[in-house]
């Protein structure tokens, strides 16, 4: 369940410590109008002077991009090379390797869409079956404006929550952050179970009064409580819902459900 951070249940995107809500103490925040080069941060980053910042700065991919993200093996390393090149700034300061792994995984899906977005455009078309009259026809998506997309609304407290395990007591829990999310894109070949372990060792930060210890910590947890946590996760992760989009169909006139993916958009 690797990409609904970016798309399905199947590919959830989203190891190492999130920040802790109590932890944060935010001086302002940073917000602007975003343009064909700015992209509005459903999530919002905390930079490190303690302001959150609510938009980032993008730019169009070129040839030499292009190369780059070629070289880079798969779909994950591949989308990892595309946020690393196409994103410029976090609000008004340049991007750094840490600000990439503390964004939250919402963050960083819909910084993916605006460098999309600044390449190719906002519109781009699918070819699916219609499930109810089975008619195959070509749909337009405009990234801009069909894409449904979910923000915190408290952009401080709602980072991080607490699950009452029918055994182990309170879990506190946090949004995925950069590194979860690259480690899911890059294992996206495990079974759904090792997946849910991977993003669980990266958003569960304590069990009861003790510190998570990443893998071994999850792994003792209860099938149902995993089960809940992630669906949880699912939930409350801000970030554009590639897998909610509906478009009427042209033959009959009912919803079609488009389930993309961050891949399907870069067409790699």
């Amino acid at each position: 369940m690797a990409e609904e951070l970016n798309s399905s249940a199947a590919a959830i995107n989203a190891a190492v410590k999130a920040l802790e809500s109590e932890e944060i103490v935010v001086q302002s925040v940073i917000t602007e109008t975003p343009s064909d080069t700015e992209v509005a941060l459903p999530g919002g980053f905390i930079n490190r002077e303690g302001a959150l910042v609510k938009y980032a700065e993008v730019r169009e991919l070129n040839g030499a991009d292009e190369e780059t993200i070629a070289r880079a093996g798969t779909t994950g390393r591949a989308l990892s090379v595309m946020l690393q090149r196409g994103l410029i700034a976090l609000g008004q300061e340049p991007t750094t390797k840490e600000d990439l792994d503390t964004l939250l995984a919402g963050d960083r899906d819909a910084i993916l869409l605006g460098i999309r977005r600044a390449t190719f455009g906002k519109d781009i078309t699918f070819e699916v079956t219609c499930p109810h009259c089975s008619i195959r026809q070509p749909v337009e998506v405009d990234i801009s404006k069909d894409i449904p997309v979910k923000e915190l609304k408290d952009p401080i407290e709602d980072r991080s929550w607490i699950h009452e395990s029918s055994k182990w007591g309170p879990v506190r829990v946090s949004l995925p952050n950069g590194v979860t999310q690259r480690k899911l894109l890059e294992n996206s070949e495990k079974t759904a179970a090792e997946l849910n372990t991977i993003l669980l060792a990266g958003c569960i930060t304590s069990v009861g009064t003790t510190p998570s210890m990443g893998a071994s910590t999850v792994l003792k947890l209860g099938w149902k409580d995993r089960e809940m946590i992630v669906d949880q996760i699912l939930e409350r992760n801000p970030g554009p819902r590639l897998g909610e989009v509906k478009k009427g169909c042209e033959s009959c006139g009912e919803d079609i459900t488009l389930s993309l993916t961050l891949a399907a958009m870069f067409r790699v």
